[in-house]
């Protein structure tokens, strides 16, 4: 496994930008990510659970979600980011929209530092931290992780 993290440097790169498609979802927001895997709540267990916890990005296309990044989890020094597009909508950069956003705020608003984590042998997810500017992170142990 890998973990790959945004340069302090880099951060300050990253602004909130208007929507465009692109929005941060709320509390009330939890009844249209019923059909979302599980998986990308990460510690916050439900959909719910994450709208109130963390931060989550979601990208529109004709009224329907096609793109969520969700703040998964996080400890004092890292903010776990997952990830997600439909199928169907896959390859047209909206998960990249989504978490380009989701780092942003995690830069702006929480002072934690974005971790991504995925196999290290797991080459369309590196590609795609790598796109955001994340780096790896030398060091880290699943015990650094929420």
């Amino acid at each position: 496994m890998l973990a790959l993290a945004l340069p302090a440097a880099a951060a300050a790169a990253f602004a909130i930008s208007p929507p465009g498609g692109v929005r941060r979802l709320r509390p009330n927001d939890a009844k249209h990510l019923a059909d979302f895997p599980a998986w990308l709540w990460g510690t916050w267990k439900s959909p719910d659970d994450a709208l109130r916890g963390g931060a989550m990005y979601a990208r529109y296309l004709r009224a329907e979600i096609v793109a969520l990044a969700v703040l998964a989890g996080e400890t004092e020094q890292y903010a776990l980011v997952t990830a997600y597009c439909i199928e169907r909508a896959r390859r047209n950069g909206f998960a990249r929209e989504c978490a380009a956003r989701l780092l942003g705020a995690i830069a702006n608003e929480r002072g934690t530092s974005p971790l991504w984590v995925c196999a290290a042998d797991d080459a369309p997810a590196l590609a795609f931290a790598q796109s955001l500017g994340l780096t790896e992170v030398a060091g880290w142990t699943a015990a650094t992780l929420p």
